[in-house]
């Protein structure tokens, strides 16, 4: 594994830098510009983490603009919940398949005179 912040010259005007065992190929005026790692004060939780100068040097990479405004913890918990969001619980609709007579469920809400079929049995009937 790399040191955090290695910087090794590539050629001419290009510098690689390895930061959380990814390396990123940085331009002169980018390697020749020091980042120092700054305190910041997360806005959902209070708490003040580090916005460290790798994390500075990869948000200029990216092009990012804004520092960031939550600490690890809290970007990560508004990932999750973000995602856990957008997911809807499927509704299960407890039917009787019309080829067996099985108990089944689907994911739908059946119409009444169309038949519904369990999994095997509609399986079946598409080969």
């Amino acid at each position: 594994m790399k040191a955090l912040g290695e910087s090794r010259k590539l050629g001419k005007g290009t510098h690689s830098w390895s930061f959380l065992d990814k390396t990123y190929n940085l331009k002169e005026e980018d390697r020749l510009m020091e980042f120092q790692d700054k305190t910041l004060t997360c806005t959902d939780c209070g708490k003040e983490f580090t916005f460290t100068s790798g994390e500075q040097s990869f948000y200029k990479e990216k092009g990012f603009q804004n520092e960031p405004t939550r600490c690890p913890e809290c970007r990560l918990a508004r990932r999750r919940d973000r995602n856990t969001h957008n997911r809807r619980e499927k509704k299960l609709y407890n039917v009787t398949c019309a080829s067996c007579g099985q108990p089944t469920q689907v994911p739908f809400e059946p119409r009444q005179g169309r038949p519904v079929y369990c999994k095997d049995c509609f399986t079946n009937a598409q080969v």
